[in-house]
């Protein structure tokens, strides 16, 4: 099972996310979440996420690691980040080799309530500014205006993480035959998947290795029976 929570900046992704895998495992089963935010730091960590070509990147290695746990029988895997354009959703199932169809959660906000939200972390840096935060959310605005039927939309603004979070998994459970049904064939993947080294702290360290050459190291911890993929640092959160 894949689930994947989009939405625009301060849509509360992340806390959803995390709120999904603790409801899942209840049923039990074991849930990873892999934060996209962390992925494009690993490409670009001293830079502003701006660059299209890492961005493409970081969804090629996070569709590698949902292989990568799916094969190892992890029951459900949570991809969270900004996957709301056709084409950021194109890459990303470039390289999925699940069998199945991503389930796509899109989460809204207003621009004020995600203003309110950014503005009142301590951690964001970009997002807290309103000159940036009005245009990206003029132009996300228009693609989320209209999401694809298959897509459960949630207002995170008329609704806490927790409840949102119990809608989805009800919505999983109640059409668990749906999410698994078969996926198209996609092209053969540019990159790969290479384990490196296990630290001492526990922690599996792998490496993805892109088309172009560019190459992450990417650290999964385990909480629990929940394998979080790079838990984001307060200290160095998204914009």
């Amino acid at each position: 099972m894949v689930i994947v929570i989009t939405g625009p900046i301060a849509s509360g992704k992340s806390t959803v996310a995390l709120e999904l895998a603790r409801e899942l495992e209840r049923t039990p089963m074991r849930v990873a979440v892999i934060d996209l935010d962390l992925l494009y730091e690993m490409l670009a960590a001293d830079s502003p996420k701006s660059d299209p070509a890492t961005w493409t990147l970081a969804r090629h290695a996070a569709a590698i690691l949902v292989n990568t746990f799916s094969e190892a029988g992890v029951g459900a895997v949570i991809a969270e980040g900004s996957f709301n354009t056709p084409g950021d959703r194109a890459a990303f199932a470039q390289h999925l080799r699940t069998g199945v169809e991503p389930l796509y959660v899109t989460l809204r906000v207003s621009f004020e309530e995600a203003l309110r939200r950014a503005q009142s972390d301590p951690n964001r840096v970009l997002s807290r500014d309103p000159r940036f935060l009005g245009p990206y959310f003029a132009a996300v605005g228009r693609t989320l205006a209209i999401v694809p039927a298959t897509d459960i939309a949630i207002d995170t603004e008329r609704t806490t993480a927790t409840s949102a979070a119990s809608a989805i998994a009800n919505r999983v459970r109640a059409g668990a035959s749906n999410w698994a049904r078969p996926r198209r064939a996609a092209p053969t993947s540019q990159a790969h998947w290479v384990h490196s080294r296990t630290p001492a702290n526990g922690g599996a360290v792998s490496k993805v290795v892109g088309a172009r050459g560019l190459e992450a190291e990417i650290t999964c911890w385990a909480l629990g029976d929940r394998g979080v993929v790079g838990s984001k640092p307060r200290a160095s959160a998204g914009p």
